[in-house]
């Protein structure tokens, strides 16, 4: 997180790469605790029902 609070010479370099990472950090956090199991949940409810079928 400080990379994206980068001060002093090159900082706007700095700024939009530490923005990147953090993105990246949260989305990735994101997708790995809500819409994975999300997913995972809604495939495997589907093939149990047509198994069942």
């Amino acid at each position: 997180i400080p990379l994206a609070y980068a001060t002093g010479e090159g900082c706007n370099q700095r700024i939009a790469m530490g923005t990147a990472v953090v993105g990246g950090m949260l989305i990735s956090t994101l997708l790995t605790m809500y819409i994975v199991p999300a997913i995972y949940s809604y495939v495997s409810t589907n093939r149990s029902k047509l198994k069942t079928e």
